[in-house]
């Protein structure tokens, strides 16, 4: 695990809590009253998958705590080495079958990206 990286998690780098478990972000940009102060602030919204297969919804500070003071917390968050996804479209010309050179972010940009000739847009994993 390294240190957590608010703009290498925006380009799709791998996110995890302190004590290892996978999170899905769900926004950057999510503004709320979430410190003890009242102040509405920008933070990050994301799920916690448990080991028993929940999820949970956090908050975190943009530089990935949990607690205002940066006290250590296990669900502060981290970029991870592990899996990491990504949508890529894929074409056929004649009897030869191939993805595109471009890993989108999200389906929705992988299918706003295709070209005439595609013919489905996938999801795929690989180890950072």
């Amino acid at each position: 695990m390294k240190a957590f990286d608010l703009e290498q998690a925006k380009k799709g780098r791998c996110v995890c809590t302190r004590d290892g478990h996978e999170v899905q972000i769900l926004d950057y940009d999510y503004k709320c009253h979430y410190f003890s102060n009242n102040v509405t602030r920008q933070t990050i919204v994301g799920k916690v998958k448990l080991d028993d297969g929940e999820e949970e919804l956090k908050v975190w500070s943009l530089d990935g705590f949990i607690h205002e003071d940066k006290r250590p917390h296990e669900f502060d968050l981290f970029l991870s080495r592990e899996r990491c996804n990504g949508w890529v479209n894929i074409y056929k010309t004649g009897n030869v079958t191939y993805s595109g050179n471009t890993i989108y972010l999200t389906k929705e940009e992988a299918e706003n990206g295709k070209e005439s000739e595609c013919v489905d847009t996938i999801k795929i994993e690989w180890k950072d």
